[in-house]
């Protein structure tokens, strides 16, 4: 990819906590890191509330991603099998619906998936009146959650804790 995500999504180096996108794999079912509490934020009472209100999000995240990949998994075993005992050239093209239904699918996923990205960045919103009495500000950053991507990008979710006074 040829550069770095944190810096990107983060290049004052502020407190940050990462939702997705940290991990090699893709999290099908991400949770709230509770225990990367940043040592900047003391408030452990309104951590927890915080923590607890996107982690009711994240679940919502990548919901067909597993029947998704199961059924075409499924339709390619399928047809290489159809391939091998058929004389027929006009196999391969049974191929073409399941790569079409491969991409429906997570147009589909990424579509909920912003709806849930829009709810926790609403959240943070809703947190950041609190946040700034302890002297940060909130603010939900994402990379990379489209359907096109660069190769080998991962999608990546983060909440970035900005000093109150840079907002």
């Amino acid at each position: 990819m040829g550069q770095n995500i944190s810096a990107t999504l983060n290049p004052n180096n502020d407190p940050v906590i990462w939702l997705t996108g940290r991990s090699p794999c893709v999290e099908s079912s991400p949770r709230f890191p509770f225990d990367d509490k940043p040592d900047e934020i003391s408030d452990q009472g309104l951590w927890d509330r915080f923590g607890k209100g996107v982690d009711q999000h994240l679940p919502k995240l990548n919901p067909y991603l597993k029947p998704i990949l199961i059924l075409d998994v499924f339709a390619v075993i399928c047809i290489f099998i159809l391939f091998a005992t058929t004389s027929s050239n006009w196999v391969g093209v049974a191929l073409i619906p399941v790569f079409i239904l491969f991409f429906v699918g997570m147009s589909i996923n990424i579509e909920k998936n912003k709806a849930v990205d829009k709810s926790i960045e609403d959240l943070c919103g809703q947190y950041n009146v609190e946040f700034v009495k302890i002297g940060f500000s909130p603010v939900y950053r994402t990379m990379h959650t489209g359907l096109c991507k660069p190769k080998g990008a991962r999608p990546t979710r983060m909440i970035v804790f900005r000093p109150a006074s840079r907002v």
